[in-house]
């Protein structure tokens, strides 16, 4: 799928870029897991030791907001997985050699690494210590594509990358929209290696468990004719 252009509202950038603020300081704030197993939505992470990764090298990819996708033709810098396809991705934050907690972030549809996190900036990142890792999904954006592949080797995909990237043993993952279905995948067959999760905007079901009769009529009262 070719990378495209997705307009945001400046002020909902700001508004994003508050509530990370808020969710980066409940990661130093909230006590550590109980298990080394446990899987949790914020905890304190230990710095993480690195080796130089095998990385394409890259010229820089620029964009400016508002907009959150911005069609390029430049270079990704990409690493290449063990059956020989490639997967794009784009680096934000603190360095990798600095970082004391790695954020993969797994874009929706439509969209591909160039969103990664809209409206929140470099430094916020950096003060928080937090290296964030966009990637393209197999066949968005430069990553090469994989019509056969299933959620749990997506999982593969992803623990196999962490490894070539040296994020360390664990760490978090972010899903935009339809990236989180995969957040939720990798909490499946790779926990091991999941720190937490957070999904902005996920798909759901309005007939999830503790979704209240009454708070689901009140959504479907907002949906139009054409998007049920």
């Amino acid at each position: 799928m070719a990378e495209g252009t997705a307009q945001v509202n400046p002020p909902a950038l700001v508004a994003e870029a508050t509530v990370v603020r808020s969710v980066f300081a409940a990661w130093e704030s909230a006590p550590a897991p109980a298990t080394a197993a446990a899987v949790t939505a914020v905890a304190p992470v230990a710095p993480v030791a690195r080796t130089p990764p095998l990385r394409t090298p890259t010229p820089d990819v620029t964009y400016s907001l508002p907009h959150a996708v911005v069609a390029t033709r430049a270079r990704a810098a990409t690493v290449r997985l063990r059956c020989g396809r490639r997967i794009a991705y784009l680096e934000k934050g603190m360095g990798a050699a600095h970082a004391t907690r790695t954020l993969l972030v797994l874009h929706g549809l439509g969209s591909s690494r160039l969103a990664n996190m809209p409206g929140v900036p470099d430094d916020l990142l950096c003060s928080f210590g937090v290296l964030l890792v966009a990637i393209d999904r197999p066949g968005y954006g430069q990553s090469d594509p994989a019509p056969n592949l299933t959620l749990q080797a997506f999982c593969e995909d992803l623990e196999e990358l962490a490894d070539l990237l040296a994020l360390g043993s664990k760490f978090y993952l972010l899903g935009y929209s339809a990236g989180g279905a995969y957040c939720w995948v990798a909490v499946r067959y790779i926990p091991h290696r999941i720190l937490g999760i957070a999904m902005w905007t996920p798909f759901s079901s309005f007939f999830w468990q503790g979704i209240s009769e009454q708070d689901r009529e009140a959504m479907f009262a907002h949906l139009t004719p054409h998007s049920r």
